[in-house]
């Protein structure tokens, strides 16, 4: 499974034959449009609270008889 960061990351820098600063890559993922992943949508979002992050779904999941179980809805991330 790959986790939001590593497809962001990938997405933007795999082709790339440049070397960034963390602050160009910062400003890179900055631009990115929402993104899907294996735990749901995911965005860049900075404000003076919480400063500069990726915001994604938390839920609480469990795996019973080969089923996917949500024990906890998606936090709003």
């Amino acid at each position: 499974m790959k986790l939001p960061v590593s497809l962001i990351v990938g997405d933007l820098f795999n082709d790339s034959t440049v070397k960034y600063s963390t602050s160009e890559i910062i400003a890179t993922i900055g631009k990115m449009t929402p993104r899907t992943g294996a735990t749901g949508s995911f965005h860049y979002s900075e404000s003076d609270e919480s400063g500069k992050e990726i915001r994604m779904p938390v839920s609480m999941k469990v795996v019973r008889a080969g089923k996917i179980e949500t024990l906890v809805e998606d936090t709003g991330f």
